[in-house]
């Protein structure tokens, strides 16, 4: 779980796997359910309140792989909360909770999002990913392998480059554009 300060606003992100969407038999309810379906492998909590009363919730989900509740995986820009869950990226406006976008933005899982300029950097298992604040995609790129190595990840955002090494320990270096600048066999 993880709480956040917006204005005198409290946020509290958690994972809730126990929801069934159109289920009255949920031990919490939620004022905005963005699943899509009765059930996803990732589902996500979100619940604004204001002197430890919840004024909004809601709840977020999708496929892919598994992946956890972390600063990771989420971004608080402005009045603007974006959420990795899976495969998916989602946007939410702030207080309100209301959907921006859902976008599927690796066919597999989301390790971290970062931000680059006014743009999401998403690093995912099969594909780094720029998406502008829009939710359109300005590129993705792919490996030789998986973007996760045996003890961790490695990724990182230097001088307006993205770092990253793939399951082989291959190095790969991409300008804020996509290109590829430098490629290193192990």
């Amino acid at each position: 779980m993880l709480n956040y300060k917006f204005s005198s606003l409290n946020l509290t992100i958690y994972e809730d796997d126990s929801f069934t969407s159109h289920s009255s038999d949920n031990i919490r309810s939620y004022d905005h359910d963005y699943i899509g379906q009765d059930k996803s492998v990732n589902q996500v909590g979100v619940l604004v309140s204001e002197n430890d009363v919840v004024i909004k919730s809601a709840i977020i989900g999708s496929d892919g792989g598994k992946t956890s509740v972390s600063k990771d995986n989420i971004i608080l820009s402005g009045d603007l909360l974006f959420i990795a869950a899976g495969d998916t990226i989602f946007k939410l406006k702030i207080p309100d909770l209301k959907l921006v976008y859902g976008i599927r933005v690796d066919e597999a899982s989301i390790f971290g999002i970062h931000q680059m300029d006014q743009d999401i950097i998403v690093h995912g298992e099969l594909q780094i990913t720029r998406l502008t604040n829009e939710g359109s995609i300005l590129w993705q790129k792919s490996g030789m392998d998986i973007f996760t190595q045996v003890d961790g990840t490695f990724f990182k955002i230097e001088n307006n480059e993205i770092h990253v090494r793939d399951w082989e320990e291959n190095l790969y270096i991409f300008d804020k554009n996509g290109n590829t600048k430098t490629f290193k066999w192990r």
